[in-house]
C-alpha cells in the first residue's frame, strides 16, 4: 500500500508540474525515469517554509532521505545582489543515479556578473557533478546555456570546493544542478552540499565589508556573499582578539573593488603560549594511547641518548602494523612540536631475526604537559591524528613542570 501511494503521489506531482509551471521549484529526478519524480514548489503542500522565495523539504521517500533548502533572490539586506543558493544539508540515496535541480523561472536581471560556489563532501557512488544553467526562454530544467560546471568530483571525497565567476545576461530562468552518478546496481550515496550562484551587475564595484573582529566562518560567509572571494588566510597569536576571530584584512573594509576580488585574512590563535622546558624528560616515558582510538598506543622512551617512540596499531588492511621512530637527542619543550621518522621492519623470522628497516613516513608530535599530547602520523597508510595521555609511567619517574 505505501509503494502504491507514493509511486500515485510522485505522478501526481509530475501531472501538476507540467500543467502549471512553478515558478520557483526544487526536484529530485532519476535519470532513469520519464519525468520528475519528486516536485517541491515554493509555498506547495510540501514545502515546509511559510516565507515565499525559501523551500524547506525534509523527508524520507522511498530510497530517498533528505534535508533540503532552496533560496531565490533572498530578502533585501541579505546579500548585496541577486542569489539562487541550494543547500543540501543531507542526503541518503539508494540507487544508481539521482540528479537535485533548484530552478527559479522568473529570475530576470540586468547584464551581471555570475560567481559560482560550491562546497561540499560525498560517499558512495561514483562522481559528482555541479551545473549552473541560465534560460532566456524554455522554463523546463537542466535547459538553457551553462554558465559554469565543477566535475566530476570522484568519490569518495569530502572536501568538494569550487568558485568561478562568468559574464551572463539572465532573463527567465536560473537552474542549479548536483548530480550524483551511481553503479547500475543500488548503492547507498551520502552527501552534503553548498550550490550557490551570486548575481553582481557587471562593471559595478564592490565595497569590501569590515569583517575584523568576526568569527572566521562568519567573516568568510558576509565577504563571499558580497560577492568577493576568500584569499590567503593566515594565523597570527594576538592577547587582544579571540582565538578564531579575523586580526586584519586586506584590502581593507570600504575599499571599493572589482567583483569576485579576493580578501585575504589574518585569524586568531590566541594568545602565545609560554613554552615550558620539560626538566626531567625520563618522566615522560611511559605507555599512551588515545581513549578514543582503542586498539593502538605508543611507547615513549626518553633515555640518555634521546626519545625514541614506538607504535603499534592496525594498517589499512588491518594487519598488524608496528613503527619504530628514529632517535630526537634535542631539547623537549612543553608545547614545542617534534618530528621523528617511523621505520618499519620488512624481513627477519622468529628464528632468524635480522630485520630489514624502511621508511614507512614520519610522525609529530607535542608533549602538552606530563600526562598529555598530541601526535600526527603521516605514512604509506594515510594520515591520522590523536589526542594522547600517558596511560602507565616508568616506576617513579615523573616530569617536574
Amino acid at each position: 500500500m505505501r509503494t502504491f501511494l507514493l509511486a500515485a503521489l510522485i505522478l501526481m506531482l509530475a501531472l501538476f508540474w507540467e500543467s502549471a509551471q512553478a515558478k520557483f521549484a526544487l526536484a529530485f529526478d532519476d535519470p532513469a525515469t520519464q519525468g520528475i519524480d519528486l516536485l517541491i514548489e515554493d509555498q506547495g503542500p510540501y514545502d515546509l517554509a511559510d516565507a515565499p522565495g525559501i523551500i524547506e523539504f525534509c523527508a524520507e521517500t522511498g530510497p530517498l532521505l533528505t534535508c533540503t533548502t532552496g533560496v531565490s533572490k533572498p530578502a533585501e539586506g541579505t546579500v548585496s545582489a541577486p542569489e539562487l543558493a541550494l543547500n543540501v544539508n543531507f542526503i541518503r540515496y539508494i540507487a544508481g543515479s539521482l540528479d537535485i535541480m533548484l530552478t527559479d523561472t522568473d529570475f530576470s536581471t540586468a547584464a551581471s556578473t555570475a560567481v559560482a560556489e560550491i562546497h561540499g563532501g560525498i560517499e558512495g557512488g561514483d562522481s559528482v557533478t555541479f551545473k549552473f544553467f541560465s534560460d532566456p526562454g524554455n522554463q523546463e530544467f537542466h535547459r538553457g546555456f551553462q554558465i559554469a560546471s565543477f566535475g566530476p568530483f570522484q568519490t569518495p571525497d569530502l572536501s568538494i570546493t569550487g568558485q568561478d565567476e562568468a559574464p551572463t545576461s539572465p532573463v527567465g530562468s536560473l537552474t542549479l544542478t548536483i548530480e550524483m552518478n551511481g553503479p547500475g546496481s543500488p548503492e547507498e550515496i551520502n552527501g552534503s552540499f553548498i550550490s550557490k550562484l551570486v548575481l553582481l551587475p557587471s562593471g559595478a564595484d564592490v565595497d569590501v565589508p569590515d569583517v575584523v573582529g568576526l568569527e572566521e566562518a562568519v567573516a568568510r560567509d558576509t565577504i563571499e556573499n558580497d560577492g568577493l572571494t576568500i584569499g590567503t588566510v593566515t594565523t597570527q597569536t594576538s592577547e587582544d582578539v579571540a582565538a578564531g576571530n579575523v586580526i586584519s584584512q586586506d584590502p581593507a573594509a570600504g575599499t571599493n573593488v572589482a567583483p569576485a576580488t579576493s580578501v585575504d585574512l589574518v585569524v586568531s590563535s590566541g594568545p602565545e603560549e609560554t613554552q615550558v622546558p620539560v626538566e626531567n624528560p625520563p618522566g615522560l616515558s611511559g605507555s599512551w594511547y588515545d581513549p578514543d582510538l582503542n586498539g593502538e598506543g605508543y611507547e615513549v622512551a626518553v633515555t640518555p641518548v634521546g626519545l625514541l617512540l614506538y607504535y603499534y596499531g592496525r594498517d589499512v588492511s588491518a594487519d598488524r602494523l608496528w613503527l619504530t621512530s628514529s632517535i630526537y637527542d634535542g631539547a623537549i619543550v612543553f608545547g614545542q612540536s617534534i618530528t621523528l621518522t617511523l621505520l618499519q621492519t620488512t624481513s627477519g623470522t622468529f628464528s632468524s631475526p635480522s630485520p630489514e628497516l624502511e621508511e614507512w613516513g614520519t610522525l609529530v608530535i607535542i608533549f602538552d604537559t606530563c600526562t598529555s599530547g598530541r601526535v600526527q602520523m603521516t605514512g604509506k597508510d594515510g594520515t591520522k591524528t590523536a589526542n594522547i595521555v600517558k596511560l602507565i609511567g616508568i616506576g617513579e619517574l615523573d616530569c617536574d613542570l
